[in-house]
């Protein structure tokens, strides 16, 4: 059985940065006693440094997100056209009903006039076909 003792600094410091120090190391001490009993191992056994690993990163198209866990994949999703910054949501306004129908209404009509000026254009063009072909066969 390991015993563990989790409070007992020396009571006698010399000054606040001191005593700072021999806490956190004693925290520290602690720590990785309580780790290593967990783990199963001695609780004095020394344990291994802390290796850095960054966390993967997102990267976005319109279409979909995707993680890249490396540089060189953050890299070649760049290369396909992905961004590290998300698209904006479109914001929807909802407004009061009878608003968005004559607002809807609207647009409809504007549509509307448009394809009848449209299909003024295209009658005018197919006469100026007609008397372009009938100058040439007379």
């Amino acid at each position: 059985m390991s015993s563990v003792t989790i409070v007992g600094v020396q009571k006698e410091m010399g000054g606040l940065k001191e005593s700072m120090a021999a806490w956190r190391r004693n925290a520290v001490e602690v720590a990785d006693a309580l780790l290593n009993i967990t783990e199963g191992k001695d609780k004095d056994e020394a344990r291994q440094p802390y290796v850095f690993q960054a966390y993967p990163t997102a990267l976005y198209r319109p279409d979909k997100m995707e993680f890249a866990n490396s540089s060189s994949e953050k890299a070649e999703l760049i290369r396909r056209g992905f961004r590290t910054e998300p698209y904006p949501k479109p914001q929807i306004e909802v407004l009061d009903p009878a608003i968005e129908k004559k607002a809807l209404q609207d647009k409809n009509n504007e549509l509307q006039g448009q394809i009848i000026r449209q299909q003024d254009a295209l009658s005018k063009m197919m006469e100026r076909l007609e008397a372009v072909e009938k100058s040439k066969r007379a």
